[in-house]
């Protein structure tokens, strides 16, 4: 988590005060994995747009195809219609 403001010492430190840190950012390389069962397939794709883990993006994959993703981690999304 990442604070939105300045905090001061000894403040206490409320939800609101919090944001989750961006792990993709609209323009970047992004490693799209797509699993199912024992297969696992990789291919790389173009952010749309920014993320935090678990935030669903768009993404344009290496064939020039948009899709929903799903963030991940840093980098990394999964498709989002995989069960």
């Amino acid at each position: 988590m990442a604070a939105r403001r300045t905090i001061r010492t000894g403040e206490i430190l409320r939800q609101n005060m919090l944001a989750a840190p961006q792990l993709v950012k609209r323009g970047d390389q992004v490693r799209i994995v797509a699993r199912h069962e024992n297969i696992e397939v990789t291919m790389t794709g173009e952010a749309l747009d920014n993320g935090v883990r678990g935030a669903q993006i768009r993404v344009k994959n290496s064939s020039g195809t948009v899709i929903r993703a799903r963030v991940t981690e840093a980098g990394t999304v999964e498709p989002a219609d995989l069960p």
